[in-house]
């Protein structure tokens, strides 16, 4: 009896599973105030992370160079943009984590914005990991990175609400946690 197919399906499915538990769960973060941010978090640059994804330098190279020239450049921007999904995938972590902070405030509007943020964080976290295990896999097979402009817009939207969080839990920790998460 051929136990091949069985054992491989089997492998794979507690492989996911642990990939998952592991995504969710995290690693483990010890922040106790927003000042914490600057310990934990590594900011991510917004504009080289865009330019990686700007078409038209895109379309500049596939008229400039050769076609295996053009595939290293594309290898290379994908491990570079799979490197920017980790660390937004290590701050999703850590925003997880100021969001269950403010979400154990007394004060309504902040528990209602550090809930909205975990949340989002989370989502955040698990898109961030799979645009990195798909774009590892592209570095064999190099395209255009299009779902790496999501996790971009949405690791944008989600830092302006931690800094709306860390203000709302200390007032003078707004921009420090911004500059914590990204820069310009």
């Amino acid at each position: 009896m051929n136990y091949f197919w069985p054992v491989l399906l089997l492998t794979l499915s507690v492989a996911g599973i642990a990939l998952a538990y592991w995504a969710v769960r995290g690693q483990r973060i010890d922040l106790y105030a927003p000042t914490d941010l600057e310990r934990y978090a590594q900011p991510v640059d917004l504009a080289a992370f865009q330019a990686l994804l700007d078409d038209d330098n895109e379309a500049f190279l596939r008229e400039s160079v050769s076609p295996q020239e053009l595939r290293g450049f594309q290898r290379r921007r994908c491990r570079i943009a799979a490197d920017y999904a980790r660390v937004v995938a290590r701050n999703a972590a850590v925003l997880t984590r100021l969001g269950e902070l403010a979400r154990a405030s007394g004060d309504a509007e902040t528990s209602r914005a550090g809930a909205d943020l975990a949340n989002a964080s989370l989502r955040l976290r698990l898109l961030a990991l799979a645009t990195y295990a798909r774009l590892q896999l592209e570095v064999l097979h190099p395209s255009a990175p299009e779902h790496v402009r999501q996790v971009l817009g949405v690791y944008e939207s989600l830092a302006g609400s931690a800094a709306r969080v860390a203000s709302l839990l200390e007032p003078a920790s707004g921009m420090r946690c911004a500059r914590s998460l990204y820069s310009h």
